[in-house]
């Protein structure tokens, strides 16, 4: 292991990261140093003694990415266990997971890999815990004003008491994530090539095609199967799964401008199909029992997709196959790569058995012109197969 010599000059005031005095100013300098030299015990030393983790170096780096660069895993877990953060990127949005593979360190890829893994687990268990605590105070709330109302107008009639109810019920309607896409106007362009938001986003794009006729030959390996999938888009994955011939065919969109496209392409009129307009969310007592089903939708988070996750298998027969848009932390690998893994881990619990299949990408830069930003940057994606084991 080689030190990488980190010259006073080429670090950047620490005053710009954090507010302290010029002695705790001093001793994140100090840190700073220690780490870049690999001095473990006085990388310890100094943390014990409160020294400040948050300075960066040139470029944006973080002490963590120095530590990484220079293979010293000690000093990564002494880091990570003061509270220095995972996730972290420099000024070209280089996580440490990317410097580790960049400078051959696999091991120390692996442990910030897993440690990545376990710091979302957690954060996402306390949200989901914190979510419930919430939701149960405030139906505990609506119950008592509920019961002091009713004690209080005991003589309302029927009509005003099923009024207050409604208004209790809707009270208690969690946030929906993607309100804001289902509320603007989308455009599909004239080519038919893209769909786009009012902001010029991409929601779904053409380039996606090779991607969608292999995830329908996951879903769909033969003739003659009921299937689903839940976001029409482009109807790229649609168009492959209707040359497979289904029995059944149950497409859920969400958003009334796609919507009204896919009546206008006489799609409520093709062979099996049947379409639910609304959130997957609303319209889950509608669906039955398929033997594949695919899930791509626009304007969600991890936590909407694991909640699809954890209804599948009460929509999936035993030996169906499962699959989604990869597309969760698809601007930087290593955070593709934590997400990915956070769903095979969170798909086995619930009895699939999961695999990634890699393919090749090579999108060109001009394939974004127009668009304001763009959804997909890596070169590889990784298709999730996750097949219904059972237990």
């Amino acid at each position: 292991m080689s030190d990488i010599p980190l010259p006073e000059a080429n670090l950047m005031k620490t005053e710009e990261v954090i507010e302290a005095s010029e002695e705790e100013l001093a001793k994140s300098q100090e840190l700073m140093q220690a780490v870049a030299s690999g001095n473990v015990a006085k990388v310890e030393e100094l943390l014990k003694a409160g020294a400040n983790h948050s300075a960066r170096a040139a470029n944006g780096r973080t002490m963590l990415h120095f530590a990484t660069m220079i293979g010293n895993l000690p000093i990564i877990k002494l880091l990570l266990l003061y509270g220095h953060p995972w996730n972290v990127v420099d000024d070209d949005y280089k996580s440490v997971g990317d410097y580790a593979k960049s400078f051959g360190h696999e091991e120390i890829y692996d442990f910030l890999l897993e440690e990545g893994v376990r710091a979302e687990l957690l954060l996402g268990l306390m949200q989901r815990k914190l979510n419930a605590e919430l939701r149960e105070a405030e139906e505990d709330e609506d119950e008592e004003e509920e019961k002091k109302k009713g004690e209080e107008e005991m003589d309302e009639d029927e009509g005003e008491a099923k009024e207050k109810t409604k208004h209790t019920s809707d009270s208690l309607e969690a946030p929906v994530p993607n309100a804001d896409y289902l509320g603007q106007k989308l455009h599909y362009t004239e080519d038919g090539d893209r769909l786009l938001d009012a902001d010029k986003n991409g929601v779904m794009m053409g380039w996606e095609l090779p991607l969608m006729v292999r995830h329908a030959e996951v879903i769909a390996p033969t003739e003659g199967l009921r299937v689903l999938n839940v976001g029409f888009g482009l109807g790229l994955i649609d168009r492959e799964l209707q040359k497979r011939k289904p029995v059944e065919h149950t497409i859920i969109e969400a958003h009334p401008d796609v919507y009204a496209h896919m009546i206008k392409e006489g799609w409520d009129k093709k062979p099996g199909v049947k379409i639910l307009f609304g959130r997957w969310q609303d319209v889950v007592g509608e669906l039955e029992v398929y033997d594949g089903i695919f899930f791509d939708t626009f304007g969600e988070y991890y936590e909407d997709l694991r909640d699809f996750h954890e209804i599948v298998p009460n929509h999936l027969v035993e030996g169906g196959v499962y699959s989604y848009f990869s597309g969760l932390g698809a601007d930087n690998a290593f955070f593709h790569a934590v997400y990915n893994r956070i769903s095979q881990l969170e798909l086995t619990d619930m009895g699939f058995t999961v695999e990634f299949e890699e393919m090749d990408i090579g999108l060109k830069e001009e394939e974004w012109n127009g668009i304001k930003r763009a959804y997909w940057t890596l070169d590889k994606y990784y298709l999730p197969i996750c097949r219904l084991d059972g237990f």
